[in-house]
């Protein structure tokens, strides 16, 4: 579980680098040049690439992804396990596992109504949690 932490916390950086970075267009290469030299997200820059900064979603492939012959209920459920205890938005799902809105928002909804997950909040602030077996003593 800390390590799925960590590895969201590093892409959560990197992808805020790649927006502030396209955020900035009137950015030289010889700017982005003295970031990457001695900014204080230097190591970081230097890791991004032009292919990065160009796609719209540019997070790396990670543990989040749907697998092969997975289904997405069954991925979603995944990183819920990997996340026991934390409650996610449908736009964690958008983000790291490239989902349309809709799309996680439906999914994340019926899984709620069958008692999988549970649902807290409205609008968005809605937020979902891995449902607790009581019978097996487990979530």
């Amino acid at each position: 579980m800390v390590e799925t932490a960590m590895v969201l916390a590093e892409q959560a950086r990197r992808a805020a680098l790649i927006q502030a970075v396209r955020g900035r267009p009137g950015l030289t290469i010889e700017q982005l040049q003295a970031l990457i030299a001695k900014g204080a997200y230097a190591r970081e820059l230097q890791e991004i690439t032009i292919s990065e900064l160009l796609r719209p979603h540019a997070i790396r492939s990670t543990a989040l992804e749907v697998k092969s012959g997975e289904s997405l209920e069954a991925a979603i459920l995944r990183v819920f396990h990997q996340l026991p205890e934390r409650q996610l938005a449908s736009g964690f799902f958008c983000r790291y596992m490239g989902l349309e809105r809709w799309t996680a928002q439906k999914v994340l909804a019926e899984m709620a109504d069958r008692g999988l997950l549970v649902r807290s909040g409205k609008t968005s602030g809605t937020r979902y949690v891995l449902a607790y077996d009581r019978a097996a003593g487990h979530a």
